[in-house]
């Protein structure tokens, strides 16, 4: 199976745009209020709730996990990107052909053979086919490459298939990834939010060391505010 395409400069920038900014947007704006909320809820105890300290936290607190989430991780991608072409230019048309054991890539100035347990995720978003590897490397496919929409779509379902195939959707590298979330814990109430998500997936997976990373997370955030938060406040 086999596609050719040809990806410009503005196809990459609209690509990290729209991967950064609109990919899964109704989740990610939904988890930017209730962690914005949450943040702005935050306060001494014994302090009276007011309105207009809440509502300044709260803007404050969207913003950062705004420029956190979404705004930082595009800016990085896209200076990447450029210090990527000063070394390697884009090249002209290239062919994605998927093989047996893995794709091979062609273009005037590449030919490179990627077996499938160097590919580490194959998806779409708007408008965009990408091929991620572990070495960060990626390659953006328009879908207005392909004859139809259903045919891009038949086409990353193979790819998905080849990565699964070798990979077979190992549990171990999705927990050993989550590990690293554990992290956020260090920070009150972001830990005790990632807490629960990763006491949750540890139960899913039935990974006790998991379950105490995210139950740590949630105690780390109940002792910063009823013990080592009064101790740093003045009287």
């Amino acid at each position: 199976m086999q596609i050719s395409f040809f990806t410009t400069y503005e196809d990459y920038i609209t690509f990290l745009k729209r991967f950064h900014f609109g990919r899964d947007f109704g989740k990610r704006l939904f988890l930017l209020i209730v962690f914005s909320l949450l943040i702005g809820n935050t306060r001494p105890e014994q302090h009276p709730f007011q309105l207009s300290i809440f509502i300044i936290k709260t803007i404050f607190a969207g913003i950062a996990l705004f420029c956190i989430g979404a705004l930082i991780p595009f800016l990085t991608s896209r200076l990447r990107l450029k210090k990527a072409l000063k070394s390697k230019p884009i090249p002209g048309t290239q062919s994605l052909d998927i093989q047996q054991d893995g794709i091979l890539i062609t273009s005037a100035n590449e030919n490179s053979f990627w077996r499938w347990e160097v590919l580490k995720r194959a998806d779409m978003v708007n408008g965009f086919l990408y091929v991620t590897l572990f070495t960060n490397k990626y390659y953006v496919i328009p879908t207005d490459a392909f004859p139809t929409e259903n045919e891009a779509i038949n086409f990353l379902g193979v790819l998905k298939n080849g990565i699964l195939k070798v990979r077979g959707q190992s549990t171990e590298r999705k927990i050993h990834n989550l590990y690293y979330w554990g992290l956020i814990g260090l920070i009150p109430n972001f830990g005790a939010v990632a807490g629960v998500i990763l006491t949750v997936k540890g139960f899913n997976y039935k990974d006790k060391k998991l379950i105490a990373i995210g139950i740590a997370c949630i105690l780390f955030t109940v002792a910063f505010w009823t013990l080592i938060f009064p101790l740093i406040t003045p009287k």
